[in-house]
């Protein structure tokens, strides 16, 4: 720990001679101490109480300071006045001369800047020194307290972190989108979707849908009925040209692929190595060339009735 430093010489004069030499008796002098003071402070010495026929002082210090004042202030102290204030006390009393040297150290410390840039979520606000919270993006200045109370002023450079995305998305007639949160889209417009990011805070996607001209879909039919009476007998695909059919499948309950065919004119029956299947629900995949010449795939459902 940094403490105040006093020094005493002496010298004892009588009838101009040498009576003696050596640890002072003090002039009934005090000196009023700053041990450590912060940048830009004003700081107060002062020596009084002194007794004596007459007194001289002479202050030196850091600087270039000088001063012959019982007392004087420092303003706004800065670092180059660090250091040691060393007044020169002569005091007469009556036929004795004593010389006293007392030496004062002021330590300063400095102010301290510092800036930080903060990112906060919308709903995680940034907190300051004193409690207060804010989530507003802007330049902010907070006030800290040293160990010996000064004062250390913080520039805050608050942003907000969303990050935002515009994606752009097209569609043939009848077809859907899957937009990033999971939801589908089948219709011309901008869809928004809030995504949480790594670092907790809200992540927006904007999708723009558009619409592109082409054929006409394919028809699919939710059910049949292969009973025989002619009427609705077959599963196939509707409104879709051989140029553009892929492949249909069909599957039962345990994923097992019962009907597959490559022909746009191919139909299941209702039947699986000849024999008939249970009424029930089968799933379906539908891969064909779209109005913009990618590989689509439809995946749905057909229910078999007798």
């Amino acid at each position: 720990m940094l403490k105040n430093i006093i020094l005493f010489y002496c010298l004892i004069v009588h009838l101009d001679k040498v009576l003696s030499q050596g640890k002072c008796v003090p002039c009934k002098f005090n000196i009023t101490d700053t041990i450590k003071v912060c940048e830009g402070s004003d700081v107060f010495i002062s020596i009084k109480g002194g007794v004596g026929d007459s007194t001289t002082i002479k202050w030196d210090g850091p600087n270039f300071f000088t001063s012959t004042d019982t007392f004087f202030t420092i303003q706004n102290i800065s670092l180059v006045q660090e250091g040691y204030y060393i007044a020169n006390i002569l005091c007469v009393y009556y036929n004795i001369i004593n010389s006293c040297g007392q030496a004062h150290l002021i330590l300063v410390t400095p102010k301290k800047a510092n800036t930080i840039t903060a990112t906060v979520c919308q709903t995680h606000p940034y907190i300051f020194s004193n409690g207060s919270t804010i989530t507003t993006p802007g330049i902010y200045y907070d006030t800290l307290k040293t160990a010996i109370g000064c004062d250390s002023i913080v520039t805050i450079l608050l942003k907000n972190f969303r990050a935002k995305d515009t994606l752009q998305a097209a569609i043939c007639p009848g077809e859907s989108h899957r937009l990033p949160d999971g939801r589908m889209a089948n219709t011309v417009g901008i869809y928004t979707s809030i995504l949480m990011a790594q670092n907790g805070c809200d992540s927006l996607v904007y999708t723009n849908l558009q619409q592109v001209a082409g054929d006409i879909s394919a028809t699919v039919p939710n059910a049949f009925t292969p009973n025989g009476d002619g009427l609705n007998d077959v599963f196939r695909i509707k409104n879709l040209p051989q140029q553009r059919f892929v492949s249909l499948q069909v599957y039962n309950r345990y994923s097992q692929i019962i009907f597959s065919t490559r022909n746009v004119t191919g139909f299941w029956n209702g039947l699986f190595n000849g024999k008939t299947q249970p009424t029930g629900t089968y799933v379906y995949l539908l891969q064909y060339i779209n109005c913009m010449g990618k590989l689509q795939q439809t995946k749905g459902s057909i229910i078999m009735m007798r």
